[in-house]
C-alpha cells in the first residue's frame, strides 16, 4: 500500500469516528483560519507594494499628511518611517483628515493600505 493510500484510509477512518457536529466544528475552525491567512496575505501584499513606492510618490504622500515645509529627503524619510514603522509617533500634528487623504493617494498608486496610527 502506498503512503498516499494509507493517508487516505486513515483520514476516512478518522472522519468515520467523528459526529456531524464535530466535523462541522472542524470545518468552521478551518474556515476561520483560512480567512485569517487570506487577510494576512492581503496585508503583506500591501506592505510589499508600499515598499515599492518611488521617492516622488513618498513626497506626494507626505503632502497628504503634513503641512510643514521640509526638504524632499526629509519628506521621503518621514513617510517611510510613518508607513513602514508600526511604532511611528507623530512629532508634529498631522493635517485634519490625513488618513482619508493618504488612503486616496495610495489607492491612486494602486495600493490598498489600512492606515491605523495613534496620534
Amino acid at each position: 500500500m502506498s503512503l498516499q493510500n494509507l493517508k487516505k484510509k486513515l483520514e476516512i477512518e478518522f472522519l468515520k469516528s467523528k459526529t456531524y457536529e464535530e466535523i462541522n466544528d472542524m470545518f468552521n475552525l478551518l474556515n476561520v483560519k483560512l480567512k485569517s491567512a487570506e487577510s494576512e496575505c492581503e496585508r503583506l501584499n500591501s506592505l510589499l507594494n508600499i515598499m515599492k513606492l518611488t521617492r516622488e510618490q513618498l513626497i506626494e504622500c507626505f503632502e497628504c499628511v503634513f503641512t510643514s515645509t521640509h526638504s524632499d529627503g526629509f519628506k521621503e524619510a518621514e513617510m517611510k518611517d510613518l508607513l513602514y514603522n508600526s511604532d511611528y509617533k507623530f512629532l508634529t500634528k498631522p493635517k485634519e483628515g490625513w488618513e482619508d487623504e493618504l488612503k486616496l493617494k495610495l489607492n491612486s498608486f494602486g495600493i490598498n493600505y489600512p492606515i491605523i496610527k495613534d496620534i
